[in-house]
């Protein structure tokens, strides 16, 4: 039990390596993804409020 607990981080670290590599090549669009991000959060804020003040039905 000592070993697998020893040993579980590293192999860990090697299996998400790629995946690892892969989020870091999206650094290059990080740049759009924050401000497309928070006006998706603003849009919906919105759009609640307004189906809050004025319902449908």
């Amino acid at each position: 039990a000592y070993t697998v607990g020893y040993v579980a981080p590293v192999m860990l670290a090697g299996i998400f390596t790629a995946s690892i590599k892969r989020i870091l090549e999206l650094r290059r669009w990080s740049g759009w993804i924050t401000p497309a991000s928070g006006l998706l959060l603003v849009g919906f804020g919105l759009f609640s409020l307004v189906t809050r003040l004025m319902p449908i039905a």
